[in-house]
């Protein structure tokens, strides 16, 4: 099982502001529907440059915002998605060039087959053991294992 480790820096929780498109994003059910999205989605975040950036970003809206680095090893390992660049800013609105994150929808073949884990009201996905030893073979960031014990 796995989760998005949210990470604080000096009691701010680390996460990227989706600030455009407008929340609910028009032709999207649900960050985590099956289908398509169906929409030429183009990102904006906003984050803060004094944080370490992880390569599984906390997203203020639901969705999964990976570096390059992830994207790569999701490509690599099969995992069919839809990919859309996300441009990042800072808090004054200056972009970013040197930060390369993509909104990464899944349309399978990621997780287990079998239900979603709830714990405490917190949904837990089973990934694919591939991916989790290649994840952390590779020290890609922003990830929580959690013990299936």
């Amino acid at each position: 099982m796995y989760r998005t480790r949210v990470n604080y820096y000096r009691n701010q929780m680390v996460m990227a502001k989706l600030v455009s498109p407008e929340t609910p994003v028009v032709g999207i059910k649900s960050p985590f529907q099956s289908e398509p999205y169906g929409v030429d989605l183009k990102p904006v975040y906003q984050i803060n440059t004094k944080w370490r950036h992880p390569d599984n970003y906390c997203d203020s809206f639901g969705f999964n915002l990976f570096s390059r680095r992830l994207v790569d090893v999701m490509r690599e390992s099969g995992v069919k998605s839809e990919i859309f660049l996300a441009e990042m800013m800072d808090k004054s609105g200056r972009r970013l060039f040197n930060l390369e994150y993509y909104v990464c929808h899944f349309l399978g073949d990621m997780f287990k087959p079998g239900p979603v884990m709830v714990d405490n009201r917190t949904y837990k996905s089973l990934m694919r053991n591939d991916l989790m030893e290649e994840i952390l073979q590779r020290g890609i960031s922003g990830y929580e294992f959690l013990s299936q014990v």
